[in-house]
């Protein structure tokens, strides 16, 4: 961890600034944030942000564990290389209020007595280089500044809600994302995921999407994967369908950061278009603790969600692995282009699942 140190500041106060993402690869993770009640390097309080799009905090009293540990996510922490993200942590009335990006992210009290005041700025990277910051700041607390946080206004009141209305039962048949069409760019045989970031989901769902052959089979390999997300950082399941022994797919699956990744591998799949230009059709059904692949209309394969102790997904992401091994040579750069990107609240409506399994 390195930090900047402010002054001690007692009392009421507002800390903020606003800190510049450092990497541009988006497989080098990054936090940054602040500390404070600091009375030395095991005796404080810490709020950061992290290029997972989770926020956290927690208290620290000398050697044992962390008092008080959360992590969650906040989708809009800006995660894009050389982005910005304004943290504001207000420090009123014994709780700690939080706001990212002007927004109200979240509060929690700050009852430990870790023995200080201090303040400092700090970043807690793996990896080398700077993480600028600018604005930073520490204000002593003025009930005029509940203007622009009214939550710290002890006579805030949220706007009523108002009298629930009868509506329509929604059509099945309307998505509630997409259609999209954009391209992942592959970075120089980095080994890492690239990511597009899809839709929030809850519950049981449906996903299409049309994958577009980046290369010619006697260039290279491809892949192409839906990751499914949860709020247990480095969690995830991933539905990777590509080009390796003529058609194929995996079901990857990883319970923490540092885990190895498990799963099915190499399932062979008939029908695959392997011509550059050409487009395979991916569908993949959700319900519950099963997943059903279909590709161009056939069906691929019946997965298990409930393996590995990994948390139900909340967020969707399309995903290219651009590494450099059996046969796949992304150091080629270009990029994969997906279409007609939708996601749908599952109902039995949408699609005859298999009766036989």
């Amino acid at each position: 961890m390195e930090l900047y140190s402010a002054l001690d500041a007692p009392g009421d106060i507002l800390i903020e600034a606003t800190f510049t993402n450092p990497y541009s690869d988006p497989g080098l993770k990054w936090e940054h944030g602040f500390l404070f009640k600091y009375a030395g390097s095991r005796h404080f309080y810490s709020t950061t942000l992290e290029s997972t799009e989770d926020w956290e905090h927690y208290a620290k009293m000398g050697s044992g564990n962390f008092v008080g540990f959360w992590d969650g996510p906040w989708p809009d922490i800006n995660t894009g290389p050389i982005e910005d993200n304004l943290l504001q942590v207000a420090l009123v009335r014994g709780v700690a209020w939080v706001y990212i990006n002007g927004e109200f992210a979240g509060q929690f009290p700050i009852d430990v007595d870790t023995g200080g005041n201090g303040v400092r700025f700090i970043v807690d990277d793996d990896h080398e280089g700077t993480t600028a910051f600018k604005d930073a700041a520490v204000w002593k607390w003025d009930s005029s500044m509940s203007r622009d946080f009214p939550e710290l206004d002890p006579n805030y009141v949220a706007a009523a809600t108002p009298t629930p209305t009868i509506t329509p039962t929604p059509n099945p048949a309307i998505p509630f994302f997409g259609p999209v069409s954009d391209v992942i760019f592959h970075e120089e045989a980095d080994g890492n995921i690239e990511r597009y970031r899809g839709p929030n989901i809850e519950g049981d769902v449906m996903i299409e999407v049309i994958v577009v052959v980046p290369f010619e089979p006697n260039e290279s390999n491809w892949n192409f994967g839906i990751q499914f997300r949860n709020d247990r950082p480095g969690s995830f399941h991933l539905v990777e369908v590509g080009s390796i022994f003529g058609g194929s797919y995996n079901h990857w699956r990883r319970s923490e950061s540092g885990d190895e990744w498990q799963g099915r591998r190499v399932e062979d799949v008939v029908g695959m278009n392997l011509e550059k230009g050409d487009k395979n059709r991916i569908q993949f059904i959700l319900v519950g603790e099963s997943g059903y692949l279909y590709i161009n209309n056939r069906r691929a394969g019946i997965l298990n969600f409930g393996l590995g102790d990994i948390p139900t997904p909340n967020r969707i992401y399309l995903v290219v692995i651009d590494r450099d091994s059996q046969g796949f040579e992304y150091s080629r750069g270009g990029h994969t282009k997906f279409e007609d990107f939708i996601v749908w609240n599952w109902h039995p409506s949408l699609f005859d699942l298999p009766k036989d399994d």
